[in-house]
């Protein structure tokens, strides 16, 4: 009632559905009501709020009950609840959840039958430990912290040890130029992917590491590869013919996207000396399960998707929830950063907090975009950034350029490729400095 006061004024209809009679209301809410007067219209169902909807975007306000609530909704807040996962899905309405969706226990991530489907949850300052858990995922959608005047650095922390990765957080991680700087003070990024057969992989990593702000990119691999990918790359990208991957060279190194499986000796290899710092991922992940991880002489990122990460540790089970593989991997692994791909991707360093992304849209589950995160992070790691901030930063980055894609209305959901996110990182960069100079 109080955001619809604010939302009146700015022109938008406001449909209200309560779970009892208004007489029922307590006080401040009940004075909220009485404003909104004639700008608001009293819906009795669903179906009402569909007749009385003027067109243009729906948005729900899930405000049903407060993070002190625990249990299954009461039967009149669970049927409004099923109402809104009805108007979702039906309707395709936007669903923004208050502080936590409505049914869901905030202090284990639980939901319970009927939870409100959320496309966004809106908290305030220091977000409960419940929204991050797997089974919150479906339910909490994208996280978004609402700053609050005097609370200072700890705002962005979680009821815990872990951290949301948040752009007040972020922004003074980004490596500042100087205006005398010149490309190989930007960093050099040596890629190590594709094939003949699989192409597409080295073009999008190339992609991501070029717009990520790589100083210079060079793309090792085969005459029959490079043949291949030549007129397909953006003509800043430089061409390194080699039979043997271990000669490749620079700051940073990004190894993997769609090599297959004929390069597990050069992969392990260049895993166990190379001293720069890398990004390994895909084929170069799966080689590293089918042979062990070594000891690593320099910093790596390693970004497996869940499928990936089950052949990495398949001593976890599937019972173990994603903070917990991440984590032990990491103490058990401690000279490499893991970056576990999913709707609320999880980077874990040993003596670092736990990180959870918060930005990113379901128009992401396609292919190509973990091949783009793997330039991208490569690309920080050559412009000074640790493993772990690069995988945070690369996440948020990227996650974020996605919803600037769709907000802008150039994408959708379903049309949103990988190569649309690479091409336009430029968005999710200065979304960072925006959102950051802004304190969120």
């Amino acid at each position: 009632l109080a955001v619809a006061r604010r939302l009146a004024p700015l022109g938008w209809q406001i449909l209200i559905r309560f779970a009892a009679a208004p007489e029922s209301l307590r006080e401040l809410p009940r004075l909220h009501w009485l404003a909104l007067g004639e700008t608001a219209t009293l819906c009795q169902n669903a179906a009402e709020v569909v007749t009385h909807h003027r067109g243009g975007p729906l948005l729900l306000l899930d405000g049903l009950i407060g993070l002190g609530s625990q249990g299954p909704l009461r039967p009149a807040l669970a049927a409004l609840a099923a109402e809104m996962n009805g108007l979702r899905s039906s309707h395709h309405a936007f669903t923004l959840a208050m502080d936590l969706p409505s049914g869901l226990d905030p202090d284990n991530g639980r939901p319970s039958p009927d939870t409100v489907i959320a496309d966004m949850t809106a908290t305030i300052a220091i977000p409960t430990i419940g929204l991050i858990a797997d089974a919150a995922t479906a339910h909490v959608g994208r996280i978004a912290v609402i700053p609050v005047a005097g609370l200072g650095p700890t705002a962005d922390l979680l009821l815990g040890s872990e951290h949301l990765a948040l752009p007040s957080r972020l922004l003074p991680l980004l490596p500042r130029r100087s205006f005398i700087s010149h490309k190989g003070q930007s960093g050099r990024v040596a890629i190590l992917a594709g094939t003949a057969e699989m192409p597409g992989a080295a073009v999008l990593a190339c992609l991501g590491a070029i717009r990520g702000g790589a100083g210079l990119v060079t793309l090792w691999g085969s005459s029959a590869m490079l043949d291949r990918v030549a007129n397909r790359l953006p003509p800043e990208v430089m061409l390194r013919q080699t039979n043997d991957l271990t000669q490749a060279t620079g700051d940073a190194i990004a190894i993997g996207p769609g090599l297959g499986m004929k390069h597990d000796a050069e992969i392990l290899a260049l895993v166990k000396t190379a001293t720069q710092p890398m990004v390994v991922d895909a084929d170069a992940l799966n080689a590293l399960a089918r042979h062990g991880l070594p000891a690593f002489p320099a910093p790596r990122l390693l970004t497996p998707h869940p499928g990936e990460m089950a052949r990495l540790q398949p001593s976890r089970g599937a019972t173990a929830s994603r903070q917990q593989q991440a984590g032990t991997f990491a103490t058990v692994h401690p000279g490499c950063t893991l970056l576990l791909k999913g709707s609320r991707t999880v980077v874990a360093t040993h003596g670092h907090p736990t990180t959870f992304n918060t930005t990113g849209h379901p128009g992401m589950a396609g292919g190509g975009f973990g091949d783009v995160l793997t330039g991208l992070c490569s690309a920080l790691l050559a412009q000074g950034m640790s493993t772990h901030d690069a995988a945070i930063m690369g996440s948020w980055l990227l996650g974020r350029t996605a919803e600037k894609l769709l907000s802008s209305r150039q994408q959708s959901p379903q049309s949103l490729t990988a190569s649309d996110v690479a091409q336009h990182l430029g968005l999710g960069f200065h979304a960072l400095m925006e959102d950051g100079r802004s304190g969120l």
